[in-house]
């Protein structure tokens, strides 16, 4: 029996469920399944996330509304903390469809705008080494969204900034009251 199996055995010891069989079945179950909702109760988001990898993040909104025993609201809320550091670095950002569904380059966009406040678009594309045009273009996809934000500040030297803030994000909190005093 090899590692994978045993963690299989673990979470499932009521049934001799291998690892292939519970790999096979997850892959075509719905997100409501008994495979998924014991799955994300009692196996370990390290184990879930590699195996499963972007189809787990993507599915997870969905598969959370359905583990309800009171005996895995602690793991499904270490998950919900783990899914939210995995997408956008900010373990309390709220589990939202939207965010697991969008491709990878706007998601790491996104998760710039979460990570540091008040980034503009042209930071970003810097940072990134993607094309500006590119960046504008998944920003204005996150606006439209409502994901995030563009407030335009001008500074003494009249130089127009247009910094970029996550509408969903306890950081964009953090941030503003921080800066509450400087405006």
């Amino acid at each position: 029996m090899n590692d994978k199996d045993k963690i299989i055995r673990r979470a499932f010891w009521s049934t001799s469920l291998t690892y292939r069989q519970w790999k096979r079945r997850v892959k075509n179950a719905k997100s409501d399944s008994f495979y998924w909702v014991d799955a994300c109760s009692h196996l370990p988001f390290s184990f879930l996330a590699e195996e499963l990898g972007i189809n787990f993040i993507k599915r997870w909104p969905d598969i959370r509304q359905h583990i309800t025993s009171p005996a895995a609201q602690t793991n499904k809320a270490s998950i919900d903390a783990r899914w939210a550091v995995a997408l956008t670095t900010d373990s309390q950002f709220p589990i939202d469809r939207r965010v697991s569904e969008m491709p990878t380059k706007r998601r790491q966009v996104h998760g710039m705008i979460v990570r540091k406040p008040s980034i503009t678009s042209y930071e970003i594309s810097k940072l990134t080494g993607r094309d500006y045009s590119a960046v504008h273009r998944d920003v204005g996809k996150l606006v439209s969204d409502k994901l995030i934000e563009v407030r335009t500040s001008t500074n003494q030297n009249n130089v127009t900034r247009r910094p970029l803030f996550s509408t969903l994000s306890v950081n964009t909190k953090i941030y503003d009251a921080c800066h509450q005093g400087a405006a």
